[in-house]
């Protein structure tokens, strides 16, 4: 099972129908490099069971393209 198998399971065990998680250079979570694997300073990630989605500014666009493949 993926990263991102391994946190929706983890969520819908929790009753969690999907997750919004986000990086920023101020926010020193590293759950969007965890299960994106988005390197840039700033993103959200929408984890549901059906979608995966990576929202980032136009600075990041081929980046996350290239570091997230699936989202």
């Amino acid at each position: 099972m993926g990263r991102v198998e391994n946190v929706l399971d983890r969520a819908a065990r929790e009753g969690l129908d999907g997750l919004l998680l986000v990086k920023h250079e101020a926010v020193t979570r590293e759950s969007v490099p965890y299960t994106g694997g988005f390197t840039g300073s700033s993103a959200c990630v929408i984890l549901l069971p059906q979608a995966r989605m990576i929202l980032t500014d136009d600075r990041y666009t081929e980046q996350a393209a290239g570091e997230c493949p699936g989202f």
